[in-house]
């Protein structure tokens, strides 16, 4: 009876001893769910490719990834900019790009600044459609691969000064810009109203002084007098 006892007790033991590290290999194994804060003073490592996912608000303090992020809500970056869950991307200030790596937007992009206006510093390259809602301001534009850069474009009309054209000879007369003032660094484009004469032509056009137009004319029959401020000329004026 004593050996017999002695064996259903060692059986006993045994049997327990392989529950018990089963039952805690199916712990380890298993999810756990824990219910309050967790601190630690090293790294979290995670080997394996199973998703984190995180409920409540997440704070990383100088986190960095070689991988990609995925976020299915909005993306809050300093109570300042945040994302949507379609992508876009909304800034409370301004962007600012140090480097000097090309930026591409690939589809329709809108730059709208209540009162703001927007600049660029370097040159841009719009490769599609460019379209401006608004006033749109460039000190170097360029149209086209092969276009020539045009620092200013003004246009409007001049009114001319007394001036008597004949036949016999070229007229030069001065228009004077109704608005705006253009030099002898600009090139002056003229189109006559119908307020000038129909035997009077316009053979040339150039800006010698600020805020004027010299016009050269030419009467195909008889002298023609133009009288002051009763002829007003097109301009187109660039640089």
């Amino acid at each position: 009876m004593k050996s017999l006892t002695f064996d259903i007790k060692w059986l006993a033991l045994s049997a327990g001893l392989v529950l018990g590290m089963l039952f805690s290999s199916l712990i380890v194994q298993a999810a756990t769910t824990i219910s309050t804060d967790i601190a630690t003073a090293g790294g979290y490592t995670q080997t394996g490719t199973s998703a984190n996912t995180f409920t409540g608000a997440t704070t990383l303090a100088n986190a960095s990834t070689t991988s990609n992020v995925s976020i299915a809500g909005a993306l809050w970056i300093g109570g300042n900019a945040t994302t949507t869950a379609a992508g876009a991307i909304s800034t409370q200030s301004g962007y600012t790009q140090t480097g000097t790596t090309a930026n591409t937007f690939t589809g329709a992009t809108t730059f709208s600044a209540a009162g703001t206006a927007l600049s660029v510093t370097n040159n841009a390259t719009v490769t599609g459609n460019l379209s401006v809602v608004g006033t749109a301001s460039t000190t170097n534009l360029k149209v086209g691969v092969g276009g020539t850069s045009m620092a200013n474009i003004i246009t409007g009309y001049c009114t001319l000064d007394a001036v008597t054209v004949t036949s016999a000879s070229t007229t030069m007369g001065t228009c004077t810009l109704a608005s705006g003032t253009i030099d002898n660094t600009y090139r002056a484009f003229v189109q006559a109203t119908s307020s000038l004469s129909v035997a009077t032509i316009i053979t040339a056009a150039s800006s010698t002084a600020a805020g004027t137009i010299q016009v050269r004319f030419h009467a195909l029959q008889t002298a023609t007098d133009i009288a002051v401020n009763t002829v007003s000329l097109n301009f187109w004026a660039v640089k």
